[in-house]
C-alpha cells in the first residue's frame, strides 16, 4: 500500500484523479468478488420462488393480487424482476446481476456517505473497501433476493438526511422519502432501517435554536411522504398481519419468541465474519478475537491520546445508532429464528455504519495503528471470504434442486410419483421437472382440499401461512397422508426428495413389505430416494 495515501487530505465534492481511480480498483475488487459462482451456482429455493412468482402470472395486476393474499413479500423487486427476465432472460446470471449492480451501488454509496460524514476522501475509500470484501455483502450481492437493493435505498435515505442537515435544503427530503418508500416496497426488513434513520434524524432535530420547528415540520413531511407513498400497500401489510390472529385448519402462528442469550454476539460475528459452516477452525477464531482486541486497542489509544475532530464524536454515535438499533429490532423481530444458513441477510444494513466506523477509527488512530487495524481486520476475513465464495452446490442440497429434478426427469416412467416433505420445495423442486410429472407434498398433513391460489409453481395460500405455523405432526398422521396419496395416484413408483432419513417417519412408511428401497439419498449433497412397488 502506498502510505501516502494516510497522509490528511480534505475532501472534496468531485473525484480526483487518484482518489477515483482508488474507487475504481476497489469497484473492480467488488465485481471480481461477486462474479464468483454467479452462473455457476444453480438457483437456490427463495431465487426460485421470487423468479416463479414473477413468470408465473399472465399480467401483473394477476401478481399483484397473489402477492396481497398469499406472500409475505411487498411487490417492487417482482414488479421489478418480471420485465428484466423478458429482456435478459431467466438465467442464473441475468437474474443474479440485478443484485450485482445494486451492491456495487452499496460500495459505491457507503465512499460517499463515509467522505461526507467525515470529509475525508481516505475514510471513504477505506470504507467502500471493506464494504466490498465483507462476506455478507459478497454473498448477496450474487443472490437473486432484493437484500442488497434494499440496504441501497438505505444508503440513499441516510445520505438524504446527512445532506438536509448539513445544508438546510428542503429538496433533499424528496430523495428521503422516495428512498424510504421503495426501501418499504422492496422488503419489510427495510422497517429496520427506516426506524434506525428516523430515530437519528430526530434526535438531531431537537435541539434548540430559532430553526427548530424548521427542522421539525422537515422530519414530520418527510415521513408524511413516506406514509403516504406506501400506503396503497397498507391494506395488505395490515391483512397478513391479522391473518396471524385466526386458527387456519386448527394451525396458530407458533413463531418462537424465545432467542438465545448470546444473540447479539453471534450476530455480530455473523454480519462480519459470516460462514455457512456450524464449526470452523481455532485459527480462525484466534483471527477473530485478535482483529476485535487491535480494534478496542486501536479505539482506546485514539481516545486517550485525543485523537479525532470536533464533531467526530457526534458522527460516530450518529454510526454507532445506524448498527445498533436495527439489531435490536431484530432481536424482538418474529422472523429473527434461524431458517436458513445465513439469517443475517434481514440487517444486512448493519455492515454500512460497521464499515465506516472501523475506517473512521483506523485513519483517525494514525498511520502506524490505523495500518495495523486494517492488515489484521482484512487478514481476519480472508478465509471467511473463501468460505462464502465456495460453490454453495457442492455441500448444500437447496442448490441441487435441479439435479435431482433432472435425474427423475430422465428416469421418470408412467405411474411415478414425486413426494417432497414441505410446502416450499414443492413449487421450487417443480420449477425443475417435468410438467407431466404430478408433485405432492406430505406437510401440512391434515390439508388435502384446495388451496386458494395454488399452482403447480407458486404455492397457495394454506401452503404459505403452514410456514409459521408449524404443527406438530405424528406418525399416524404422516401415515394418513401417504394413504391418501398412494390412493389418489396408484403409483408404481413413489420419488421422496428432500427428506432426510427421520423426517417425519417419511421412510418408516413403505417399511410394510410393499416397497423396495431402490434409490438412496447421498447424504446431505442429493436428498434423493425411489421406492418402487415389489
Amino acid at each position: 500500500m502506498n502510505l501516502r495515501f494516510w497522509k490528511r487530505t480534505s475532501d472534496s465534492d468531485g473525484l480526483p484523479g487518484r482518489t477515483g481511480l482508488w474507487l475504481a480498483g476497489i469497484l473492480a475488487l467488488a465485481t471480481a468478488l461477486r462474479l464468483i459462482n454467479i452462473g455457476k451456482e444453480p438457483f437456490w429455493c427463495d431465487e426460485i420462488l421470487s423468479l416463479d412468482i414473477a413468470t408465473s402470472f399472465d399480467s401483473a395486476s394477476e401478481m399483484l393480487r397473489y402477492l396481497a393474499q398469499v406472500e409475505f413479500h411487498p411487490p417492487l423487486y417482482y414488479l421489478i424482476i418480471r420485465p428484466w427476465v423478458g429482456i435478459f432472460g431467466a438465467s442464473e446470471v441475468s437474474l443474479r446481476s440485478l443484485s450485482l449492480i445494486f451492491s456495487l451501488g452499496i460500495v459505491f454509496m457507503v465512499y460517499v456517505i463515509a467522505r461526507r460524514m467525515f470529509n475525508d476522501r481516505r475514510i471513504g475509500l477505506l470504507a467502500a473497501g471493506i464494504t466490498a470484501v465483507l462476506p455478507l455483502q459478497i454473498e448477496f450481492g450474487q443472490e437473486a433476493r432484493p437484500y442488497a437493493m434494499f440496504c441501497f435505498a438505505g444508503c440513499l435515505a441516510v445520505f438524504a438526511v446527512w445532506e438536509h442537515l448539513r445544508s438546510g435544503r428542503r429538496s433533499w427530503l424528496v430523495l428521503y422519502a422516495a428512498a424510504s418508500a421503495i426501501g418499504l416496497y422492496l422488503h419489510y426488513s427495510y422497517l429496520f432501517i427506516a426506524v434506525a434513520t428516523a430515530l437519528w434524524w430526530f434526535a438531531e432535530s431537537t435541539p434548540g435554536g430559532k430553526d427548530r420547528r424548521r427542522r421539525m415540520m422537515d422530519w414530520l413531511m418527510a415521513h408524511a411522504a413516506v406514509f403516504v407513498l406506501f400506503w396503497p400497500w397498507m391494506d395488505d401489510l395490515l391483512y397478513k398481519i391479522l391473518l396471524g390472529r385466526f386458527d387456519i385448519f386448527g394451525f396458530e402462528r407458533n413463531l418462537v419468541s424465545s432467542r438465545a442469550p448470546n444473540f447479539f454476539g453471534n450476530l455480530l460475528d455473523s454480519v462480519i465474519w459470516v460462514t455457512k459452516d456450524n464449526y470452523v477452525p481455532v485459527v480462525q477464531n484466534l483471527a477473530v478475537a485478535l482483529a476485535i482486541g487491535v480494534f478496542v486497542w486501536v479505539a482506546v489509544k485514539m481516545v486517550s491520546g485525543g485523537a479525532g475532530e470536533r464533531g467526530s464524536g457526534r458522527t460516530f454515535g450518529a454510526l454507532v445508532s445506524l448498527a445498533a438499533i436495527p439489531a435490536a429490532l431484530f432481536l424482538v423481530a418474529p422472523y429473527s429464528i434461524p431458517y436458513s444458513a445465513i439469517i443475517e441477510r434481514h440487517v444486512i444494513w448493519i455492515t454500512v455504519p460497521i464499515a465506516i466506523v472501523i475506517s473512521a477509527v483506523a485513519v483517525r488512530a494514525g498511520m502506524k495503528r490505523g495500518a495495523v487495524l486494517i492488515a489484521v481486520f482484512i487478514a481476519s476475513l480472508l478465509p471467511y471470504i473463501v468460505g462464502i465464495a465456495v460453490d454453495d452446490s457442492l455441500y448444500d442440497s437447496y442448490f441441487r434442486l435441479q439435479e435431482g429434478a433432472e435425474y427423475i426427469n430422465e428416469q421418470y416412467k408412467d405411474g411415478d410419483i414425486v413426494i417432497v416433505p414441505i410446502s416450499i420445495l414443492r413449487s421450487d423442486f417443480a420449477h425443475y421437472l417435468r410438467e407431466d410429472v404430478p408433485i405432492e407434498v406430505l406437510t401440512p398433513v391434515q390439508y388435502r382440499s384446495h388451496d386458494i391460489w395454488r399452482g403447480r409453481h407458486v404455492l397457495g395460500l394454506i401452503e404459505n401461512e403452514v410456514q409459521v405455523r408449524i404443527p406438530k405432526t405424528s406418525r399416524t398422521e404422516v401415515f394418513d397422508k401417504f394413504d391418501w396419496i398412494v390412493d389418489k395416484y396408484d403409483p408404481q413408483r413413489v420419488w421422496i426428495y428432500g427428506a432426510r432419513g427421520d423426517d417425519y417417519k417419511i421412510h418408516d412408511w413403505f417399511d410394510d413389505g410393499v416397497w423396495r428401497h431402490g434409490f438412496r439419498s447421498i447424504g446431505g449433497v442429493l436428498q434423493l430416494d425411489l421406492y418402487s412397488k415389489r
